[in-house]
């Protein structure tokens, strides 16, 4: 929970400042894309200078937000004149400052204050104001709950922007995340003129030849570990030259394997060329595979996580990971046992 003091220190410093830079993680997806999206429209209407500069570059299922390409931009030497000149930095969707990649320098060096909006539970509070709320369902939550709090305008592109958001970090509302606020809030989205059936189209059903060749590569590797509990699938670099499909297609390919019956956790390793290993976790309900994550670097929420291993190859990255969620999953289910309450295999 998010104080009123904190919501209203950034409101004045917003009120008081002039110039602005947006950024999210590196590789970003629907919610870090949609949060900047909102918030660029919500301080260019307020006359306010802002550029919204990234890492990577935007993923092409969400570039009808930014149709033209004119709002976000890839960070280059040339623009770290405008972050050390910006008044504040917002940094959007952020657990931990290594997230932020070739833009981590000018932004620790910038004199400008930070101004962190996040909501995973690994959260490392580095900025120099924090608004983390591990129960909001999206960072797009809490834009939507800034732009209430200081003047309540929302424009359309405001709109779509946050409804991707919501959309996109609860998978399509069927994630724990999706609360009885996240769905008010989309509610009144809809009411403002949202039509939910275009925005599940442009998030979900505009998938490239690419991408389904390589899902089928990917599902031919697929393992049943753990006696059953956990689904694995790997994805080499191999595989990503022969379908020419690009790192952003692999976005949702670990949460379709939550359909198979019985598991407790799903697992995606991802081969990253010259750099390490991958993993993907998602949790049925009753593993935290943020505290996994937490193991190897890595870190998320209750039921999503990421890590990536540096220097250490798809095979071991396997062997390791199967290993600490296969032992968990044991601990949990002796935990029940011990205890008399329900099994985790019933």
């Amino acid at each position: 929970m998010i104080s009123d003091e904190l919501w209203q220190q950034v409101i004045d410093y917003i009120k008081k400042s002039n110039q602005f830079t947006l950024t999210t993680h590196v590789n970003p997806d629907g919610d870090g894309i949609g949060s900047e999206i909102a918030l660029f429209y919500f301080l260019s209407n307020l006359k306010k200078k802002v550029r919204v500069i990234n890492h990577s570059l935007t993923p092409k299922v969400y570039r009808f937000l930014d149709p033209d390409l004119k709002i976000i931009e890839n960070f280059s030497k040339e623009k770290k004149e405008w972050i050390n000149k910006s008044d504040i930095i917002f940094i959007l969707d952020i657990s931990t400052k290594e997230r932020l990649g070739d833009l981590g320098v000018p932004v620790s060096e910038s004199s400008a204050i930070k101004i962190c909006f996040d909501h995973h539970a690994s959260s490392e509070a580095f900025s120099n104001i924090n608004l983390i709320d591990v129960n909001a369902c999206a960072t797009g939550e809490l834009i939507y709950d800034l732009i209430y709090k200081y003047n309540n305008a929302f424009t359309s592109e405001i709109v779509e922007a946050l409804y991707i958001s919501i959309l996109t970090d609860t998978g399509s509302f069927r994630f724990s995340n999706s609360t009885v606020r996240s769905h008010l809030i989309t509610a009144e989205l809809i009411r403002m003129g949202i039509k939910p059936r275009e925005m599940y189209e442009k998030a979900y059903e505009m998938s490239s030849w690419e991408k389904i060749f390589l899902f089928r590569e990917a599902l031919s590797t697929l393992s049943k570990e753990g006696d059953g509990k956990i689904a694995c699938m790997y994805i080499t670099q191999e595989m990503m030259e022969k379908t020419r499909a690009k790192r952003e297609d692999i976005e949702g390919f670990v949460d379709y394997l939550n359909v198979i019956k019985d598991i407790e956790v799903a697992l995606l390793f991802v081969e990253v060329f010259k750099r390490g290993t991958k993993v993907s976790l998602r949790s049925k309900g009753r593993i935290d595979v943020n505290e996994l994550a937490k193991i190897y670097g890595g870190g998320g929420h209750y039921h999503a996580a990421g890590i990536m291993m540096h220097n250490v190859s798809l095979k071991e990255a396997m062997n390791m990971v199967i290993n600490v969620v296969d032992k968990k999953i044991k601990e949990k289910m002796n935990e029940n046992k011990d205890s008399g309450s329900q099994s985790i295999s019933d």
